[in-house]
Protein backbone atom coordinates (compact mmCIF):
# COMPACT_ATOMS: atom_id res chain seq x y z
CA UNK A 1 0.00 0.00 0.00
CA UNK A 2 2.31 2.62 1.55
CA UNK A 3 5.43 0.96 -0.26
CA UNK A 4 4.20 0.33 -3.52
CA UNK A 5 6.15 0.93 -6.77
CA UNK A 6 5.49 3.66 -9.00
CA UNK A 7 4.11 2.75 -12.33
CA UNK A 8 6.56 3.00 -15.05
CA UNK A 9 4.13 4.83 -16.84
CA UNK A 10 4.57 7.80 -14.64
CA UNK A 11 8.33 7.61 -15.35
CA UNK A 12 8.18 7.26 -18.54
CA UNK A 13 6.21 10.83 -18.67
CA UNK A 14 9.02 12.60 -16.71
CA UNK A 15 12.14 11.74 -18.55
CA UNK A 16 9.51 12.75 -22.03
CA UNK A 17 9.14 16.35 -20.24
CA UNK A 18 12.94 16.96 -19.50
CA UNK A 19 13.56 15.32 -22.62
CA UNK A 20 11.61 18.03 -24.60
CA UNK A 21 12.75 20.68 -22.26
CA UNK A 22 16.30 20.09 -22.90
CA UNK A 23 15.64 20.11 -26.83
CA UNK A 24 13.77 23.37 -26.89
CA UNK A 25 16.34 25.49 -25.01
CA UNK A 26 19.04 23.65 -26.92
CA UNK A 27 17.70 24.75 -30.09
CA UNK A 28 16.72 28.62 -28.42
CA UNK A 29 20.62 28.86 -27.14
CA UNK A 30 21.78 27.56 -31.05
CA UNK A 31 19.97 30.61 -32.63
CA UNK A 32 21.12 33.12 -29.97
CA UNK A 33 25.04 31.82 -30.63
CA UNK A 34 25.11 31.07 -35.03
CA UNK A 35 26.93 33.34 -36.58
CA UNK A 36 25.85 35.25 -39.70
CA UNK A 37 29.42 35.55 -40.57
CA UNK A 38 30.36 31.46 -41.51
CA UNK A 39 26.40 30.46 -41.39
CA UNK A 40 28.14 27.85 -39.05
CA UNK A 41 26.45 26.20 -35.42
CA UNK A 42 29.19 26.03 -32.85
CA UNK A 43 29.08 22.73 -31.25
CA UNK A 44 28.89 22.75 -27.71
CA UNK A 45 31.31 20.65 -26.86
CA UNK A 46 33.94 23.41 -26.16
CA UNK A 47 32.61 26.90 -24.46
CA UNK A 48 32.32 29.75 -25.82
CA UNK A 49 34.86 32.45 -24.56
CA UNK A 50 33.17 36.12 -24.55
CA UNK A 51 35.11 39.41 -24.42
CA UNK A 52 33.37 42.15 -22.35
CA UNK A 53 33.38 45.10 -25.06
CA UNK A 54 35.75 47.85 -23.91
CA UNK A 55 34.57 51.02 -22.52
CA UNK A 56 35.80 54.04 -23.50
CA UNK A 57 38.76 55.68 -20.91
CA UNK A 58 37.18 59.10 -19.59
CA UNK A 59 39.56 61.04 -18.42
CA UNK A 60 40.01 60.72 -14.74
CA UNK A 61 38.82 64.81 -13.51
CA UNK A 62 38.03 65.50 -10.18
CA UNK A 63 34.21 65.20 -10.62
CA UNK A 64 34.72 61.57 -12.11
CA UNK A 65 36.77 60.41 -9.09
CA UNK A 66 34.01 62.03 -6.97
CA UNK A 67 31.68 60.27 -8.35
CA UNK A 68 33.35 57.62 -8.60
CA UNK A 69 33.96 57.45 -4.60
CA UNK A 70 30.40 58.15 -3.97
CA UNK A 71 29.48 54.95 -6.16
CA UNK A 72 31.82 52.34 -5.26
CA UNK A 73 31.57 53.36 -1.51
CA UNK A 74 29.10 51.35 0.64
CA UNK A 75 26.05 53.23 2.19
CA UNK A 76 25.32 53.95 5.66
CA UNK A 77 22.95 51.72 7.32
CA UNK A 78 19.52 53.13 7.53
CA UNK A 79 19.23 52.49 11.86
CA UNK A 80 22.27 53.19 13.94
CA UNK A 81 21.99 51.40 17.45
CA UNK A 82 21.27 54.00 19.73
CA UNK A 83 24.00 52.62 21.99
CA UNK A 84 26.66 53.07 19.63
CA UNK A 85 25.59 56.57 18.59
CA UNK A 86 25.73 57.59 22.44
CA UNK A 87 29.03 55.95 22.19
CA UNK A 88 30.44 57.81 19.15
CA UNK A 89 29.25 61.01 20.60
CA UNK A 90 30.98 60.68 23.67
CA UNK A 91 33.99 59.77 22.14
CA UNK A 92 34.13 63.14 19.86
CA UNK A 93 33.39 64.63 22.87
CA UNK A 94 36.61 63.09 24.43
CA UNK A 95 38.58 64.30 21.37
CA UNK A 96 36.94 67.69 21.59
CA UNK A 97 38.52 68.02 25.17
CA UNK A 98 41.53 66.60 24.30
CA UNK A 99 42.07 69.06 21.74
CA UNK A 100 40.95 71.97 23.83
CA UNK A 101 43.14 70.63 26.34
CA UNK A 102 45.99 70.77 24.04
CA UNK A 103 45.62 73.72 22.60
CA UNK A 104 45.53 74.87 26.47
CA UNK A 105 48.80 73.08 27.16
CA UNK A 106 50.42 74.86 24.32
CA UNK A 107 49.69 78.10 25.35
CA UNK A 108 51.01 77.59 28.82
CA UNK A 109 54.36 76.55 27.46
CA UNK A 110 53.98 79.43 25.02
CA UNK A 111 53.68 81.95 28.24
CA UNK A 112 56.68 79.86 30.10
CA UNK A 113 58.62 80.53 27.30
CA UNK A 114 58.01 84.13 27.66
CA UNK A 115 58.13 84.44 31.06
CA UNK A 116 61.67 82.59 30.62
CA UNK A 117 62.82 84.83 28.00
CA UNK A 118 61.85 88.13 29.31
CA UNK A 119 63.64 86.55 32.29
CA UNK A 120 66.88 85.86 30.91
CA UNK A 121 67.12 89.34 28.97
CA UNK A 122 66.56 90.76 32.81
CA UNK A 123 69.32 88.56 34.39
CA UNK A 124 71.43 90.07 31.95
CA UNK A 125 70.48 93.54 32.12
CA UNK A 126 71.30 93.50 36.10
CA UNK A 127 74.08 91.57 35.51
CA UNK A 128 75.52 94.17 33.09
CA UNK A 129 74.46 97.04 35.42
CA UNK A 130 76.50 95.30 37.63
CA UNK A 131 79.53 94.89 36.47
CA UNK A 132 79.40 98.33 34.69
CA UNK A 133 79.14 99.69 38.18
CA UNK A 134 81.81 97.38 39.50
CA UNK A 135 83.79 99.00 36.86
CA UNK A 136 83.19 102.58 37.94
CA UNK A 137 83.83 101.75 41.47
CA UNK A 138 87.36 100.51 40.44
CA UNK A 139 88.00 102.83 38.27
CA UNK A 140 87.33 105.65 40.99
CA UNK A 141 89.27 104.13 43.62
CA UNK A 142 92.24 104.54 43.85
CA UNK A 143 94.56 102.03 46.07
CA UNK A 144 97.38 102.88 47.66
CA UNK A 145 100.44 99.60 46.70
CA UNK A 146 100.55 98.29 49.99
CA UNK A 147 96.97 97.81 51.47
CA UNK A 148 95.56 94.93 52.63
CA UNK A 149 92.44 93.91 50.70
CA UNK A 150 89.15 95.16 53.05
CA UNK A 151 87.38 92.63 55.18
CA UNK A 152 84.18 91.42 53.81
CA UNK A 153 85.36 92.70 50.14
CA UNK A 154 85.42 88.57 49.43
CA UNK A 155 81.92 88.27 50.41
CA UNK A 156 79.84 89.14 47.02
CA UNK A 157 78.01 92.32 47.42
CA UNK A 158 74.22 91.81 48.15
CA UNK A 159 71.28 93.62 45.86
CA UNK A 160 67.93 93.23 47.15
CA UNK A 161 66.67 93.89 43.35
CA UNK A 162 68.29 90.90 42.24
CA UNK A 163 67.08 88.52 45.26
CA UNK A 164 63.63 90.01 44.76
CA UNK A 165 63.62 89.14 41.16
CA UNK A 166 64.48 85.69 41.55
CA UNK A 167 62.32 85.25 44.50
CA UNK A 168 59.61 86.40 42.18
CA UNK A 169 60.84 83.95 39.32
CA UNK A 170 60.46 80.97 41.66
CA UNK A 171 56.84 81.85 42.80
CA UNK A 172 55.93 82.39 38.80
CA UNK A 173 57.53 78.65 38.12
CA UNK A 174 55.83 76.79 41.15
CA UNK A 175 52.32 78.30 39.58
CA UNK A 176 52.87 77.41 36.17
CA UNK A 177 53.77 73.84 37.61
CA UNK A 178 50.20 73.93 39.25
CA UNK A 179 48.59 75.22 36.34
CA UNK A 180 50.66 72.01 34.38
CA UNK A 181 49.41 69.26 37.24
CA UNK A 182 45.93 70.17 36.62
CA UNK A 183 45.64 69.85 32.86
CA UNK A 184 47.23 66.20 33.20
Amino acid sequence: MFFEKKKDVDIQELKRAIDEDRSFHTKASEKAFSTPETGLEPTFDTPIQRQAPEKPRESMTPELTARHMRESRPSAPLFVKVEKYKEALMKLQDIKSLVSGTKQLFTLLNDIETIRSETLKLLRATLQRVERNVVELNSGLLRPPNLPELPGSSQPAKTTHTEEALADLQEQVTALKKELKKFE
